[in-house]
């Protein structure tokens, strides 16, 4: 994983290029304690009681590239 140019953006060893501020946020949520899953083309996060209301618009903002990472996650663990 490597940060590039100004964009700020992760690009995963997959190839995948992932905005910074999304991984920060889900980071942020995960020391909380919130677990993410994808089903379908949906993001579940678990508990969701533990999202502040002021993250659902990043959330949003941000879901596709929460999907790329869980998916990412998910085939480097196995």
């Amino acid at each position: 994983m490597t940060a590039s140019g100004p964009a700020e953006s992760v690009t995963l060893k997959n190839g995948v290029v992932v905005p910074l501020e999304a991984l920060r946020l889900g980071w942020s949520l995960e020391e909380r304690g919130v677990q993410f899953s994808v089903d379908g083309d949906e993001l579940v996060l678990v508990p969701p009681d533990l999202v502040r209301p002021e993250e659902v618009p990043q959330l949003r903002h941000y879901c596709r590239a929460l999907i790329e990472r869980v998916i990412y996650c998910d085939e480097v663990r196995a």
